[in-house]
């Protein structure tokens, strides 16, 4: 303890005599880095956030094109109809329904449904959510076999 008193005696003496040589940040300075890491923080954070989003919808996408795929073969070995599928289905991560037609794998937190007309089994519609998108428009992607395409609405 007689150690400690004494390195900071001989550090106050330092202070009042006006020397230059002590070695240390101000409080300024501290400050400014502080307040400097903190804009940086906001900045990246929302940019994190999306980027997060962005890599769910991307997921989504990659899930209905595989059960397209799926459908797609399926009417291949069916002669171009789908009449098995009329109705629809829906899959999740882990499923081994073996009741259901068609097998794909399905990205954990996302649902796929298949859902065939009735009216006309040459078409079919696959639509894909994510549990982390929540349920608001714009968070379902719905690829149209009539289209050809797939649109998020």
């Amino acid at each position: 303890m007689t150690r400690f008193n004494q390195i900071l005696a001989a550090r106050m003496d330092r202070i009042r005599k006006g020397e230059k040589n002590d070695v240390g940040f101000t409080l300024i300075e501290l400050l400014v880095v502080i307040i400097i890491i903190g804009i940086l923080a906001a900045i990246a954070i929302p940019v994190f956030l999306n980027q997060r989003q962005s890599a769910w919808k991307t997921q989504v996408v990659s899930d209905v094109r595989q059960a397209t795929l799926a459908v797609e073969t399926y009417g291949t070995a069916n002669n171009g109809s789908f009449v098995g599928l009329v109705g629809s289905e829906a899959h999740t991560a882990g499923d081994d329904d073996s009741t259901k037609k068609l097998t794909f794998t399905v990205t954990t937190g996302d649902t796929i449904t298949v859902a065939v007309a009735a009216a006309s089994p040459t078409k079919y519609t696959v639509t894909g959510t994510n549990a982390n998108l929540g349920t608001g428009a714009g968070n379902t992607y719905t690829y149209d076999s009539t289209k050809g395409t797939g649109s998020w609405g």
